[in-house]
């Protein structure tokens, strides 16, 4: 049932958030805005506590929230789209995305980047600095912070920015958007790092300098986690190669030269994967690969390329310039 008079959709998935849904949810109500706003949770049947707080913010707040509560585990990426199918009954103008374990820390998030996007009409999407941090940890490092001051990013800048050009607590965009995205969008592995650059289309990707959201890493069942597995990493880094693949053509090869750069560099992720786990043979493959794909002679690649023979004295040396850097 469309409501005319909603402005924003909050999305929010979650699961098994026991410990930080509470969090997250308060960081949404706590906005300060001359608009309104409803927030949609996907609940993606927890084994904790969390459709419980759930339950009780909905007694709570009637009004303020809607509530998709799977009968069975879906997924992340089609508890997400089931969310955004149920958001898409409103007639909200714009939509903000939330994590269960993540959270905002500006009680203006909200206000500051929608007036920020009214000013540029043509603009489809925007993100903002975050802050990352680990586990329960009260403090962190700035992520996603690319100006001083709020600029418009090219959609050349952000392919090679790569997933984590911005953080996706921070992304704000049109709804108009949902409506243009290309078949091939919905069978990428992660579709935030797509959606950002398919939104740059339209006027730029604006970015607004302040700092208004936390990120976490380090949380069982986070991205982070997932990507240690070795054979989910495999399956997300071939999902990932195909819709790059896919996207050069979707654009007519416009931008041919980065798209191949990020291909470049998602080759070369894989390589120091598996040269960390002990994977030498995979390793030298990628590493051969991402050298081959490189298009801006990137240094990192011409010494980890020439040292691929050698796995031991390569991990050594990232591991003394880590130490180094401390």
């Amino acid at each position: 049932m469309k409501n005319d008079d909603i402005l924003v959709s909050v999305e929010i998935i979650t699961y098994d958030h026991e410990k930080f849904l509470a969090k997250a949810l308060y960081s949404v109500l706590m906005q300060e805005v001359d608009f309104k706003y409803e927030i949609i949770v996907g609940e993606d049947c927890s084994t904790d506590n969390t459709r419980q707080i759930l339950l009780e913010y909905k007694e709570k707040y009637p009004d303020k929230f809607r509530l998709l509560l799977h009968e069975q585990n879906v997924g992340m990426r089609k508890n997400a789209e089931a969310v955004s199918a149920l958001s898409a009954e409103s007639n909200s103008k714009y939509i903000a995305v939330l994590e269960g374990d993540d959270y905002w820390i500006d009680p203006q998030k909200l206000q500051i980047q929608i007036d920020a996007m009214e000013e540029y009409p043509d603009c489809y999407i925007s993100f903002h600095a975050a802050e990352m941090r680990y586990g329960e940890d009260d403090h962190g490092e700035v992520v996603g912070r690319h100006s001083e001051g709020n600029r418009l990013f090219s959609t050349s800048e952000v392919i090679l920015g790569g997933g984590g050009f911005s953080p996706s607590t921070s992304v704000i965009y049109r709804r108009d958007l949902v409506a243009t995205l290309p078949d091939f969008y919905y069978e990428v592995p992660a579709g935030d790092y797509f959606l950002q650059m398919l939104g740059s289309l339209h006027g730029g990707f604006l970015y607004i300098d302040r700092v208004m959201s936390v990120y976490r890493q380090g949380i069982e069942g986070s991205w982070n986690s997932f990507m240690k597995d070795r054979r989910k990493r495999e399956r997300f880094a071939e999902g990932s190669l195909k819709g790059l693949n896919d996207i050069n053509l979707f654009l007519d090869e416009k931008y041919d030269d980065e798209i191949r750069q990020r291909i470049a560099n998602l080759d070369y992720e894989m390589a120091i994967f598996y040269l960390n786990g002990g994977l030498y043979k995979e390793f030298k493959t990628n590493m051969e690969k991402a050298y081959d794909a490189d298009t801006l002679d990137s240094k990192a690649f011409l010494i980890d390329h020439k040292l691929r023979h050698l796995p031991r004295a390569l991990l050594f040396l990232r591991a003394l310039k880590k130490h180094l850097g401390k």
